[in-house]
């Protein structure tokens, strides 16, 4: 070897060590700043267990096809806690899908942090992409963080938090046999005070495929594989930040895709007709809009109330598609609250609804009111129920529902029982609508549950959007996340 040639690797090496050493400061750094509003989590993956596993394996096992266990880590600073979901290969691999279908449902509906910081090692199948890289700039474009940010351990140097908590838990499999995926579970749950296990086996369908729609939504990120660390901000939606080092120059890329402006303001316009007036829609109300590469105001985005063009527009989309559905109207009403309140509900509606009684149709009668709160109807003919549902559970709105309910079946059905539908409770203050769109779902799709609304708000009104966008069906693999 030459001379030239042993300075040149050495420099490399020099070069590599320094760098390993600025992310683990980097690392450091953002631990000790964690705070109410700064979120830091530390994401991986440990190696595959395989089931049976006993503390003395028969050598002949490793020729045998064992059920291959896979456990993934998400260790939050914030707490000094870590949380393993454990499932075996016949629920998934080990990809992007999964991996970000598990980050939002650590992450949840309703983040409390305004700054999110994830920290992943350089695998490229399972971290390092453009569908994770596409996934946290979703959440800082729809405002869930006003600042997201995705760094890196440089490659060879990625021992983290996760991997203590791996440690620990290989440590007590050493000393313990498990014969079934249950009782890993509960070995690994007591294998540390501060490890949280959740086994996603006897989840249905516990991964979204988020793929399809975050390529309509945004373009591929050129040469992610040379950068380090990653900057996406709510005041500036679609653009990643990128650096190769804490020290290097910043690279902005607008990964925002571009589509014909004028069928965009098209939708604008069409969204707003006339009896659309928004219901406490705020000023701050931004959605990804794919018609366009700007973000509209839309109230289908999350943090926004529908309105009624929204509610009209989802109910004929839901009827088209499912056969013995049928979509009555809006009623206005007032609460309890309000003084001098006088509910009826309008003839034309009466009739539509009579009209399918001989089909054994589900009738929808979607109520609002005074533009404070959704509320909805749903007439079984073949049950012959009349139900109610009040997204807020209060009494001001069930009672009006039930005295229109009441009429409805003193005008033609008669026979037909009241009854309360009280679930899903609504967990925010701004998605009654959403929530009474998808109670509607229910009620056409057996193959729906309340508890998937708990679960996976971004991607359910996300996938909302573009079924109102570009008239498709849902797809039942996106309303699957629990």
């Amino acid at each position: 070897m030459k001379h030239g040639d042993t300075t040149a690797i050495a420099e490399l090496i020099g070069q590599h060590a320094m760098a390993a050493q600025m992310m683990r400061k980097e690392y450091k750094i953002d631990t000790a700043a964690v705070s109410e509003n700064n979120l830091v989590i530390t994401m991986d993956y440990a190696q595959n267990i395989a089931l049976p596993h006993v503390t003395e394996t028969p050598s002949q096992w490793y020729f045998l096809s064992l059920v291959s266990v896979s456990v993934f880590g998400i260790h939050n600073a914030n707490l000094a806690r870590q949380t393993n979901y454990i499932y075996t290969e016949r629920k998934g691999g080990k990809g992007s899908n999964e991996v970000v279908s598990m980050l939002h449902k650590y992450i949840g509906c309703e983040p409390t942090h305004k700054v999110l910081t994830v920290y992943a090692d350089n695998c490229g199948g399972q971290n390092k992409n453009n569908f994770v890289v596409k996934y946290l700039l979703l959440l800082a474009h729809t405002g869930l963080f006003e600042e997201v940010n995705y760094k890196f351990f440089i490659r060879g140097h990625t021992k983290n938090a996760c991997d203590r908590g791996f440690g620990t838990m290989k440590k007590k499999l050493a000393r313990e046999d498990c014969w079934t995926l249950a009782q890993l579970c509960e070995a690994l749950g007591r294998a540390s005070i501060s490890t949280d296990t959740v086994s996603l086996e006897e989840v249905e369908s516990p991964f979204f495929a988020y793929k399809d729609i975050f390529n309509e939504l945004y373009k591929n990120l050129p040469a992610i594989q040379k950068y380090q660390l990653f900057r996406m901000t709510a005041s500036n939606p679609g653009v990643v930040e990128c650096r190769e080092l804490p020290s290097s120059p910043a690279f902005s890329v607008d990964l925002r895709r571009e589509y014909d402006g004028n069928e965009g303001l098209a939708f604008v316009e069409w969204i707003r007709i006339e009896d659309a007036p928004s219901v406490k829609a705020s000023d701050q109300v931004h959605v990804l809009c794919v018609a366009n590469h700007i973000a509209y105001m839309h109230p289908v985005n999350f943090g926004a109330w529908f309105n009624d063009a929204i509610i009209r527009t989802f109910c004929s989309r839901l009827t088209s598609y499912y056969a013995g559905s049928s979509y009555a109207g809006i009623v206005r009403a007032k609460s309890t609250s309000q003084r001098g309140a006088k509910r009826c509900i309008p003839d034309e509606i009466v009739t539509q609804v009579k009209a399918q009684v001989e089909s054994e149709a589900v009738s929808f009668i979607v109520v609002n009111f005074s533009n404070t709160n959704w509320g909805c109807i749903i007439v079984k003919c073949g049950s012959k129920t009349i139900g109610i549902y009040d997204p807020l559970g209060k009494t001001c709105y069930q009672t009006p529902l039930e005295e229109l309910s009441w009429e409805l079946s003193c005008e033609g059905l008669e026979g037909y029982r009241v009854v309360a539908l009280n679930s899903p409770v609504q967990f925010d203050g701004h998605s009654c609508g959403f929530f009474v769109c998808h109670k509607l779902w229910t009620q056409v799709n057996e193959n729906v549950s309340d508890n998937q609304l708990l679960h996976g708000g971004i991607a359910r009104r996300m996938a909302f959007l573009h079924f109102l966008l570009r008239d498709k069906k849902f797809e039942d693999n996106l309303f699957h996340m629990v």
